[in-house]
C-alpha cells in the first residue's frame, strides 16, 4: 500500500524530535486546523487549508505520487529538494498558489503557512516515489536498477574483451 510521511521541522530546518511524524496512507486527506493529524491550532490556518492525495504511480512508473492543492486563504510554501523552483521564490521556497495542484517528491519541504509549520516529505524506505527511484536506508534515493546483480554476475563470469583480444573483468 502506498504511503508517505510528513516530518515536522524546526524553523532552522532541522528535525523536531519532540513532535510526532505524521503518516498518511493511500487516499485523499484534508489538511487544516481541524485535522487531528497535523495538530496545528493557529487560526490563520484554514480548517480545510490543503487537499493532499497519496496514490500509487501509474504504470510503467513505480512508487508513490503525492499531490497537494492549496484551498485555504493564507499561503503555503514549497522548497524542492532536486528541482529549481520557478515563480515567486523566497529563501528557496516558492509560494504555492491557491487552487493549483503541486506534485511533491521525497525530500521536498512544505510549510502550512508562509515560513511557519514546516514539514519534510518522506517516502518510507523501499517504497520509492514516482521518479522511479527507491529510497535507501539513509533517506537518499537511488535508481531502481532491476537486474543489476544479474548483469554484474554475468559480466564477471564472462569478462569483456577489449582491443587485442585481452580480457578485462571490469564493467564498462
Amino acid at each position: 500500500m502506498a504511503s508517505i510521511q510528513l516530518i515536522p521541522l524546526l524553523s532552522n530546518g532541522t528535525r523536531d524530535n519532540h513532535a510526532a511524524v505524521r503518516s498518511f496512507p493511500e487516499g485523499e486527506h484534508v489538511l487544516g486546523r481541524t485535522s487531528v493529524i497535523l495538530a496545528i491550532r493557529d487560526k490563520r490556518l484554514s480548517r480545510k487549508h490543503a487537499e493532499m492525495c497519496v496514490r500509487k504511480a501509474a504504470p510503467p512508473k513505480q512508487g508513490v505520487v503525492l499531490t497537494l492543492k492549496i484551498v485555504g486563504a493564507n499561503p503555503s510554501m514549497l522548497c524542492r529538494k532536486e528541482r529549481v523552483p520557478k515563480g515567486n521564490v523566497v529563501d528557496g521556497f516558492e509560494l504555492m498558489a491557491k487552487g493549483k495542484t503541486y506534485t511533491i517528491a521525497d525530500g521536498d519541504r512544505i510549510t502550512m503557512l508562509a515560513h511557519e509549520y514546516p514539514f519534510e516529505v518522506s517516502v518510507p524506505r523501499g517504497v520509492g516515489d514516482a521518479s522511479g527511484k527507491k529510497v535507501s536506508a539513509g533517506g537518499q534515493k537511488k535508481k531502481n536498477n532491476v537486474g543489476a546483480k544479474e548483469r554484474s554476475a554475468a559480466s564477471k563470469a564472462a569478462p569483456a574483451k577489449i582491443k587485442g583480444g585481452a580480457s578485462n573483468g571490469d564493467e564498462r
